[in-house]
């Protein structure tokens, strides 16, 4: 498996309430919930290990010390965790801005209660490739079966492009 020298960060929002979820969600945050004994946020930490990151970033709002209790300042095989908390969920661009001074130059940005599996690799590659100030992957309505997400850019010029 080729490993990701590029990008070694990974920034997990973690702090939403999960109000759909109702009553599961009521001690245990959505990243937390368990599939095969195991939560949900491990297997996006172990997807992170595979792929060679060495930090994960997670930003915290509701339930923020059962966060902190099992994964802050934790080494989960050679990756460091840290919990940032936004003391009242105000959405994730408030996350992002208290978390500021905890990013790397480059890192990748997902939520926490989400998997997709896609080729990491070669999303970084294009981003590096075309320079761009950041990159996102949305997800297509799923009519389109063949095709499940997209890629879009910004570039140095602050043009949106599909990739």
């Amino acid at each position: 498996m080729k490993k990701n020298p590029k990008i070694k960060q990974a920034v997990i929002f973690v702090g939403g309430y999960g109000k759909r979820l109702k009553e599961k969600t009521k001690n245990t945050p959505k990243p937390l919930l368990k599939f095969h004994k195991k939560p949900f946020l491990d297997y996006l930490i172990d997807f992170f290990y595979q792929k060679n990151f060495n930090e994960i970033i997670l930003l915290c709002s509701y339930k923020y010390n059962v966060f902190k209790k099992k994964y802050h300042n934790k080494n989960y095989n050679g990756i460091k965790i840290v919990c940032i908390r936004q003391p009242k969920p105000n959405g994730n661009l408030e996350a992002l801005k208290i978390g500021l001074n905890y990013f790397a130059k480059d890192f990748l940005v997902c939520n926490g209660d989400t998997f997709i599996n896609l080729d990491l690799e070669k999303f970084i590659d294009l981003y590096f490739l075309k320079k761009n100030n950041f990159s996102i992957i949305l997800s297509n309505n799923l009519k389109n079966k063949s095709k499940r997400y997209s890629f879009y850019s910004i570039d140095k010029k602050k043009r949106i492009y599909f990739q």
